[in-house]
């Protein structure tokens, strides 16, 4: 009996000594393991790493060599402005590198059409809600037509919002944004509005009751204007499929940026124009996004105090000008660092 105990505790203890054996080996290869995933969860966990999000997401590529110096653009748009006596106010920002500068960026304008992007956000905003649909018939109140009204009203009871949403922002048809815009919570716009560090009052003053003539403030420059178009290309308000539509729709607007701009067909420009002439003085107001290749530019601008056809001609150079030095900046620095890369021991 006593070596029958025997046999059982020494059998035991043999197998305790191998189960020891199989349980330090595997927390070995769980370690060797852990450690090769930590490093990898090192290299694209943005809370282990220093990097911008951007390098570890592929967005940006390292030595990618992004253009920070944007001072002889600012320097010689000054002189030009000077040199013709023009009133202008502007904002640029390179949304890879997000240095940015600003001429007059204190001085502020009535937002003209540009009022038409927050409208449709917040009708977008509806359709995620599902209190609207792209195919929502809205009905044409034939008191808002006037002799600029396009004649699809005239001839149709009804037209989808889809419909309306086009011809607001690709032909910034009058017509479509009064018919959308009772759609619209006023509280909901004075929110949104206040989200993009813009005064709603005045720039919808026929919806808020209040005068134009206070609407030249710091609440309505070029770089409060931006923060609409940045919205969209960060798809900060809505989702990305609804922030791409207005973005394509800008994309092609009835303002031909490529033929007053003078740029090559591969160069998109996301943009929304508008001008008021009922302003004194006069205003025009373009915001937009070029996008060169990789680059990504935004721009605002607002020019007052000339007719619509100057002010376009103006908007052209100002926007060739940041092309074209965009592009001469991109081809000096490609070769600064081919120089670099090539001639390191």
């Amino acid at each position: 009996m006593n070596i029958h105990l025997k046999w059982i505790v020494l059998l035991e203890a043999v197998l305790l000594e191998l189960l020891l054996v199989i349980l330090v080996s595997t927390l070995e290869k769980y370690n060797a393991t852990s450690n090769q995933v930590n490093g990898t969860i090192a290299t694209y966990n943005v809370t282990n790493r220093l990097l911008s999000p951007s390098i570890d997401a592929g967005i940006l590529k390292p030595q990618g060599f992004l253009i920070f110096n944007f001072n002889p653009l600012r320097e010689h748009l000054i002189q030009v402005t000077n040199a013709n006596n023009f009133d202008i106010s502007m904002y640029v920002q390179n949304l890879r590198s997000e240095n940015n500068f600003a001429i007059n960026g204190d001085k502020g304008a009535y937002p003209a059409s540009l009022n038409k992007i927050p409208i449709a956000v917040l009708i977008l905003n509806k359709i995620e809600k599902g209190e609207l649909s792209y195919d929502t018939p809205i009905k044409i109140n034939k008191t808002l037509l006037d002799n600029d009204s396009d004649q699809i009203y005239f001839k149709n009871d009804q037209l989808t919002v889809r419909q309306l949403l086009e011809k607001m922002l690709k032909e910034s048809d009058n017509t479509a944004f009064y018919l959308l815009l009772p759609k619209v919570n006023a509280d909901d716009l004075n929110n949104l509005m206040t989200y993009f560090n813009m005064d709603a009052e005045h720039s919808y003053t026929y919806f808020f009751g209040d005068s134009v003539e206070d609407a030249h403030n710091e609440l309505l420059t070029p770089q409060s204007f931006s923060n609409m178009f940045l919205s969209l290309y960060y798809s900060a308000v809505l989702n990305s499929n609804d922030s791409e539509y207005i973005l394509e729709l800008l994309a092609n607007t009835t303002l031909d940026m490529h033929k007053i701009a003078q740029l090559p067909d591969n160069v998109t420009v996301a943009h929304k124009w508008g001008y008021s002439a009922d302003q004194t003085p006069s205003v025009f107001d373009d915001c937009g996004i070029m996008y060169i290749d990789n680059g990504r530019i935004l721009y605002c601008i607002t020019i007052r105090n000339q007719s619509f056809d100057y002010s376009t001609g103006i908007l052209g150079g100002v926007v060739n000008n940041i092309y074209l030095y965009y592009n001469g900046q991109r081809q000096s620095l490609n070769a600064f660092k081919q120089y670099l890369t090539t001639n390191t021991k």
